[in-house]
Formats: C-alpha cells, sequence, structure tokens
C-alpha cells in the first residue's frame, strides 16, 4: 500500500528519508542512473550520516537503487527484460489480490474506487493520474486481507513506476488505462472474480508491452 506524507510522522527518521527518496524516485525526479550522495541528502533532511545510510540500504533492498562499495549510491535503472519480468510477477499477484478482494468488497470500497476513477479521468497531469492508478488498485485489493501479498505488490510496483511514467505520458498513458481500470471496476461491481483476474491480467500485460518496449537501458 503506497504511504502517503501523513504516515511518515509514525516512521522512524531513516524510514523518513527512505520515504522521500522513495518518492523522488517513483515520480522521476531523481533519473534513473542518477548518483545519490549521502552527504547532500544528509543536509537536506537535516540529519547525521547514519539514518541516510539506513535508509539507503532499505531502498536497496526494495530494489530501487545499489549500493557500489567505494563508488557511491545510484538509483536502479531496469532493462526492458527486467521490467517484463516484474510485470509478470505483478500479474500473478494481482489477479490473485483482486480475485481474493472480490467476495469482501463492500458498497463503500466500490464507491471509492469509483470517485478515485472519476478524479483519474479529469487528472491533467501524470503524477496526479499515477497516484490516483496506486489508489485505485490499492482500495480494490486491500478486501483480499493479505497485507504480505499487498506490500509485495507495492514493492514491485515501485520497482517500475518510474519507467512507467517516464516512458507513458498522461496524454498517451490515460486513455489505454481508463478503459482497462473502468473493465475492472465493472467486474467488481458485478461481483465477477474471473472477469476481473481477466481484466487485471489484459490491464498488466498492456502496461508491461508499452513499458519494456520503449523504455531505454
Amino acid at each position: 500500500m503506497i504511504q502517503t506524507l501523513s504516515h511518515s510522522i509514525h516512521l522512524t527518521t531513516a524510514e523518513q528519508v527512505a520515504y522521500a527518496v522513495r518518492q523522488e524516485i517513483i515520480n522521476g525526479k531523481l533519473a534513473a542512473g542518477a548518483p545519490i550522495r549521502q552527504e547532500e541528502l544528509a543536509a537536506a533532511h537535516s540529519v547525521s550520516r547514519m539514518p541516510v545510510r539506513e535508509a539507503l540500504r532499505l531502498l536497496e533492498a526494495e530494489g530501487l537503487v545499489t549500493i557500489y562499495p567505494g563508488r557511491g549510491t545510484f538509483v536502479n535503472r531496469p532493462t526492458p527484460q527486467d521490467i517484463r519480468e516484474i510485470y509478470e510477477i505483478r500479474i500473478l499477484l494481482e489477479c490473485d489480490a483482486i480475485g481474493r478482494a472480490i467476495p469482501n468488497l463492500s458498497r463503500g470500497a466500490l464507491g471509492t474506487a469509483e470517485d478515485i476513477y472519476d478524479a483519474m479521468s479529469t487528472a491533467t497531469d501524470g503524477t496526479t493520474f499515477g497516484q490516483l492508478d496506486v489508489q485505485f488498485h490499492t482500495t480494490l485489493y486491500t478486501p483480499s486481507q493479505r497485507p504480505r501479498l499487498l506490500q509485495l505488490i507495492t514493492t514491485l510496483r515501485n520497482q517500475v513506476t518510474q519507467a512507467l511514467y517516464s516512458t507513458a505520458p498522461l496524454n498517451t498513458f490515460g486513455p489505454i488505462a481508463q478503459p482497462e481500470h473502468r473493465a475492472i471496476l465493472d467486474a467488481c461491481h458485478a461481483g465477477d472474480a474471473d472477469t476481473a483476474v481477466a481484466a487485471v491480467r489484459t490491464h498488466l500485460t498492456s502496461s508491461a508491452n508499452y513499458v519494456s518496449n520503449i523504455w531505454q537501458t
């Protein structure tokens, strides 16, 4: 489940730094392959180097950065093959999540998902669309009642989000994604788990093909 800024008050210093850097990577402010300098990060967050080092280790465990001893830390640059593999795993996990969630989806959750879908339809920038996209899927997957599954989905999603929004401008990706989101939502309203699973698979396969075919290593 994606973290929001309000959650950061409950995090350790290292986790807060990791949160901030994670968002910059996901949003493309820190480009793939970019160096991350500990001293600059420490100064920017008014902390010592120790929590910064811990934060970078957390991000490395999430697959977002690589730490090279003696060389420094760099934002990971996934290859098209990496992206396809990540999406293949996401398809397995997210299809399982939506299938488990369908019997537990409440009217309230479906209403929230509808509101998010409407907001995506009127979004005017890629960052907003991306944040709403995460909220849309999270709202539909959370009733699966599988927190570890949802965390794995989040970790994998974060590894390809930068590539997705670097290669797919809103005016290109939105018109592709929104009909797919509509199909997922309609299946959820109908309580049709098989159709919902198929719609999620179609949506993620479409995203995988688009990103991996355009993303440059």
